[in-house]
């Protein structure tokens, strides 16, 4: 009986291992740990939070959750985020001004 529990509890082990994610995943505090330098609302619910290393976060349910917006390239920290309509906004930082005529899809 002994040797049936080990020979289980020895294949849980190696299944619970061998599917273990690689690297390293940031888990708190979610979507990033950079301090943020500037928050704007389009409207109630959708708005955008830009801070160190080129950070630009996005929420649509009034800041609830959040979500990183992945992009192509790293820029230094992201000082300001500005929407004149509900799709046309800037984002300027230390090395960079970026436009979004899409509510920031693009």
């Amino acid at each position: 009986m002994f040797k049936k529990i080990l020979i289980v509890l020895e294949l849980t082990i190696v299944a619970a291992t061998s599917y273990a994610p690689t690297g390293w995943y940031w888990q708190h505090p979610l979507p990033t740990g950079n301090e943020y330098k500037d928050v704007h609302f389009i409207d109630s619910n959708n708005g955008f939070a830009v801070g160190e290393a080129g950070t630009i976060i996005h929420t649509e349910d009034g800041g609830e959750n959040w979500s990183l917006i992945e992009k192509e390239t790293t820029f230094g920290d992201i000082y300001s985020v500005f929407f004149i309509n509900s799709t046309t906004g800037w984002i300027c930082g230390e090395e960079t001004m970026l436009y979004t005529n899409d509510r920031g899809q693009t």
